[in-house]
């Protein structure tokens, strides 16, 4: 059976431990030239996304993944 993924939007800080699932993620979507997005947070960790409400590149992040997900979705 061949692999039928859809398009994604793929979002990791480079020093989280789901990192390399990402990047398998991302070379299947590429490999079967399916849309995906993708953007790294480097030199953080994933509670880097909570932060938001202090640290602006968080605040930004949280904000393009938010577009993203409403458009993966149609909405």
């Amino acid at each position: 059976m061949a692999l039928r993924l859809v398009e994604a939007s793929i979002f990791a800080s480079t020093l989280e431990v789901t990192m390399q699932n990402k990047l398998l993620l991302a070379a299947a979507q590429s490999s079967t030239n399916t849309p995906f997005y993708q953007r790294y947070a480097d030199g953080v960790t994933h509670e880097f996304f909570g932060t938001a409400a202090v640290v602006t590149k968080a605040a930004e992040a949280q904000a393009y993944a938010g577009q993203r997900l409403k458009a993966d979705l149609g909405k």
